[in-house]
């Protein structure tokens, strides 16, 4: 024989709310108090991911400088090897080409923005090139004749040493910039 269901009694009804309630109120407590504990620990967070952000973008400021640098040191390069045969003979000098001075001037200034946004050795090496340019350049605009220039064995300077110098100097911004900025270490 089987018995009819009895249909659910009416007082589990508010017992079940009062549960709920309960419940609702005991979640709401427990993610209060957890979010309040680890606030500290989300700030951190934060923080770290922030401080990441800011060195990436440093980095990446860097390293655009740099390559700014380093594509300065090869245009004064090329200006400063514009007109010259391979090799000069001391007591030759090769004709100004136009522009040579204002062109001077303009490599300062460019390089005058770049230098602060560089650390010491990259600084110094385009102010190596830039020296070496100008005392190229200061070669080619003298009014002393050739003849009368002191030789390099006499203590004079010799074009092709600065040449040289600007192309060291322009070759060690253009690896550096590779290494530090290009290759994957």
């Amino acid at each position: 024989m089987d018995r009819p269901k009895e249909p659910p009694k009416l007082r589990s009804l508010p017992s079940a709310a009062l549960w709920t309630v309960v419940i609702a109120v005991a979640t709401a407590l427990g993610t209060a108090l957890s979010s309040y504990f680890m606030l500290p620990f989300a700030m951190q967070e934060l923080s770290a991911r922030a401080s990441a952000e800011r060195r990436a973008k440093g980095e990446e400021l860097h390293c655009q400088t740099l390559r700014t640098a380093a594509t300065l040191a090869a245009e004064i390069h090329y200006a400063a090897d514009r007109g010259y045969a391979a090799t000069i003979p001391v007591g030759v000098v090769a004709p100004m080409p136009p522009g040579l001075l204002t062109d001077k001037v303009a490599f300062e200034k460019r390089a005058a923005q770049l230098t602060p946004l560089l650390t010491v050795n990259e600084a110094e090496w385009l102010d190596t090139v830039l020296l070496h340019h100008h005392v190229l350049v200061a070669m080619r605009t003298s009014e002393v004749p050739g003849h009368m220039r002191a030789t390099p064995a006499e203590g004079g300077f010799d074009a092709n040493a600065e040449i040289r110098q600007i192309r060291e100097g322009t070759n060690r911004l253009a690896a550096h910039y590779r290494q530090s900025c290009t290759e994957t270490h």
